[in-house]
């Protein structure tokens, strides 16, 4: 099995405008196939001729070249290869060396009305006040245009760079692009979203007694009602559409008089009028940020308030938003 003769060159790639594909600096290994294709050959990198030689790779059987892409700029590397298979492992060829080097500069320029900062990925780039760094050839760099509040970034030109996109380049000659800024764009600051509304439930006791048995009794029945306080918090306040009281006693009252469920009377305050629609039990009604109404559920058989039941609290808003409270009986 014959021993491989081995080649080594510098390989100096450069693509602006190229799309993100990694291509580092490099060095590339080629070597004569003297097995005819039956040997694979392993292949071992040195700092200096002398060694000491550690494996890096092994290529398949008719394989005649590799490149090394974690070789840095301006240092020594030494390579050597040797065939191997069933029938063993041929000599190591002579050494081949190389040494990495060349860099490109890359440099960017604002332009334009307005403000904004460039970054780069690797890091060099910060203009800001870095606005020009130097890079290994072949190094990929993605620069992306920032613009500060009040601001808007109009696009790249120069250097292969174009439109609003991050730019991407890749070489090993020096290149400058431009980035151009326009006033009076929009804040580069969202709005901070508004809060969803939210509800909190008192149960009070059983202070009154206006409502009674059925899913459109809107009338006293004898027997005091669970009473209870919900206070709404949302910026600007809501419009409130629907209610629905739930107890583990198990029960249920709603302001529909299309369910079976008995009627919810809702008032503005412990002796309010009612805000239920007679016969059909809706409401539509208003309430501020910060504002309560009152709850009232009819109980004849004193079992859905007692001590420790926990009662749930659903709201339904003119937006489509709903809101939940819960409580438990003191």
């Amino acid at each position: 099995m014959g021993r491989p003769v081995l080649l080594l060159a510098l390989a100096a790639l450069c693509c602006v405008g190229c799309p993100s594909i990694a291509i580092a600096q490099l060095l590339s290994l080629s070597w004569t196939d003297n097995s005819g294709g039956l040997a694979a050959v392993i292949i071992q990198r040195a700092p200096a001729i002398t060694g000491p030689y550690v494996q890096i790779a092994q290529v398949a059987p008719g394989v005649v070249s590799y490149t090394d892409t974690t070789v840095s700029l301006g240092t020594m590397y030494c390579y050597r290869v040797a065939a191997i298979s069933d029938a063993g492992m041929s000599a190591f060829s002579d050494p081949a060396c190389g040494n990495p080097s060349g860099g490109f500069i890359l440099a960017v320029a604002k332009a334009g009305s307005g403000a904004g900062t460039v970054t780069s990925n690797p890091a060099g780039i910060d203009c800001g006040t870095a606005c020009a760094y130097t890079y290994l050839a072949g190094k990929v760099v993605t620069l992306t245009a920032t613009p500060s509040s009040g601001s808007a970034f109009s696009g790249w030109s120069g250097g292969g760079c174009g439109g609003t996109d991050t730019c991407t380049l890749v070489g090993n000659t020096s290149v400058t692009t431009t980035a151009s800024f326009v006033a009076g764009g929009p804040s580069s600051t969202p709005p901070t979203p508004a809060s969803p509304p939210a509800l909190t439930l008192t149960y009070n006791g059983k202070l009154r007694d206006r409502v009674g048995q059925g899913n459109a009794a809107l009338a006293p029945d004898g027997a005091l009602d669970g009473t209870l306080t919900a206070t709404l918090s949302a910026t600007g306040g809501r419009t409130i559409t629907a209610l629905r009281l739930d107890s583990n006693g198990p029960g249920t009252w709603d302001t529909s008089s299309a369910t079976e469920f008995w009627a919810l009377a809702v008032a503005p305050s412990l002796d309010g009028a009612v805000l239920n629609t007679p016969d059909t039990m809706a409401v539509s009604f208003p309430v501020a940020d910060g504002g309560s109404f009152v709850l009232f559920a009819a109980d004849y058989q004193n079992l859905e308030f007692l001590p420790g039941r926990t009662l749930t609290l659903t709201a339904i808003f003119s937006d489509g938003t709903t809101a939940i409270a819960e409580t438990t009986v003191p």
